[in-house]
């Protein structure tokens, strides 16, 4: 089925094992599949709104090379997938919503400009404050498999973020990752996250700073098999690690593959390093 140029919406309800495949200009999409072989692919997509809902345990629902300004998509079973991939500028609302949740990620398309942005937040309900977002000059992670992962966070000092820090002792420290583009739209993920535990504040000179430091559980992987980007070095041995660039969607838990060699590495820690000259990170079966 192929809609084209139309502001109208654009509705279709199937039944397995049939797929649904549309490529729309304008307009809004409601898409349903209530089958296990279902699939909805939404391709080539420029809309307003698409509204998709997969109920059964193998539904898959993918929007590739897609513009839009806002998606809602609900997934029912474990097993259903929700693909975000080379999404284009703007999107401005990304609300997968899930029972339970849906395995889904994003991806930018090589040939749309953009750059890599970091931002952390420390979060204050826990001691009656708002949400508060500090400037980083660096951070250091290392995110295990199994024990506790490891956060750290330099920040500038300065009056208002030393005042932001004390006021949520008991915050967490999240760190969220993604693209801005041109426009100064910005697509963002949740990379790390942790219990803040310590704060350190270092003044004098002209490198006066915050240090900010955390531990916690971090998000388990479902095993999946990631390909590591800008390889710098590949280590075999006793303790197997590949470095290279920072990927969003490896958590502990998944694979990492060399992509010249094909060696495949399981990720029972990984390490993250970003400051102003270098952004990588290092994977290794070792020390999970």
């Amino acid at each position: 089925i192929v809609i084209d140029n139309t502001a109208a919406w654009h509705t279709a309800d199937f039944d397995p094992p049939a797929s649904y495949f549309a490529v729309a200009i304008d307009g809004d999409i409601l898409a349903t599949t209530e089958g296990a072989a279902s699939t909805i692919e939404l391709t080539h997509t420029h809309v307003s709104r698409i509204l998709a809902t997969t109920d059964a345990a193998i539904s898959t629902l993918e929007l590739t090379h897609s513009r839009a300004v806002s998606i809602m998509a609900t997934t029912e079973d474990a097993a259903s997938t929700l693909q975000l991939l080379h999404l284009v500028a703007p999107l401005h609302l990304l609300l997968p919503l899930q029972l339970p949740a849906p395995a889904w990620r994003w991806e930018i398309v090589p040939t749309i400009p953009g750059q890599r942005i970091y931002r952390c937040t420390v979060t204050g309900a826990v001691d009656g404050q708002p949400d508060v977002e500090i400037a980083m000059s660096s951070l250091q992670a290392r995110a295990r498999l199994k024990g506790q992962s490891y956060l750290q966070v330099v920040v500038p000092w300065t009056l208002d973020h030393a005042t932001a820090v004390a006021e949520r002792p008991n915050g967490e420290l999240v760190i969220t990752s993604g693209v801005r583009f041109a426009d100064g739209s910005e697509v963002l993920t949740e990379i790390l996250r942790a219990d803040l535990a310590t704060i350190t504040q270092r003044r004098g000179g002209n490198n006066a700073s915050i240090t900010l430091v955390g531990y916690g559980a971090a998000t388990i992987g479902r095993g999946q098999r990631r390909t590591v980007s800008a390889v710098r070095a590949l280590t075999l041995g006793p303790t197997n690690q590949v470095q290279g660039e920072i990927d969003l969607w490896l958590l502990p838990g998944d694979i990492a593959v060399e992509p010249s060699s094909g060696n495949a590495i399981t990720a029972n820690l990984i390490t993250y390093t970003v400051g102003p000259r270098d952004q990588s990170m290092t994977v290794s079966d070792g020390g999970g």
